[in-house]
């Protein structure tokens, strides 16, 4: 269930979408990569040995920094609240992690799949490579 949403990369959309598709079918990565929406869609087989951002032809492939923020940093947030709400004698370090543990695996599946659909909007698909560190020229991309 969980291997068709878990992978932290995306599809920007740029490019010539004949040249996406033939890179695409000729990936030899490909059964890591599905086709869900006629957009790639990275499932956990994935090893993230980043060699589909390297040879994608349109350099339209980028990784989730901006996702990533929010997976940890609101978790982060939330935990001590929950745990303020629970008695008094269920307050212990194992239910805050696995609180924890549980609100970011359940943000890390639900966001990732949110955001493959959000790309469909322009704007959004637009504006959401900026916070990818991969957008950026100093951050740097396999060379070829």
């Amino acid at each position: 269930m969980f291997s068709n949403v878990l992978k932290m990369f995306y599809f920007t959309g740029t490019g010539n979408a004949k040249q996406i598709a033939l890179w695409f079918s000729e990936m030899a990565i490909r059964r890591h990569i599905k086709d869900v929406d006629h957009r790639p869609f990275w499932t956990f087989k994935c090893e993230s040995c980043m060699k589909c951002m390297n040879s994608c032809p349109t350099r339209a492939i980028e990784t989730t920094h901006g996702l990533w923020v929010v997976f940890f940093f609101v978790p982060e947030i939330i935990t001590p609240v929950l745990i303020g709400l629970l008695p008094g004698f269920i307050h212990h370090w194992l239910v805050a992690f696995l609180i924890y543990n549980v609100l970011f695996g359940g943000l890390f599946v639900l966001l990732y799949k949110a955001q493959h659909h959000l790309l469909k909007n322009r704007i959004l698909a637009k504006t959401i490579p900026f916070v990818s560190l991969t957008y950026y020229k100093f951050w740097g991309r396999y060379i070829r």
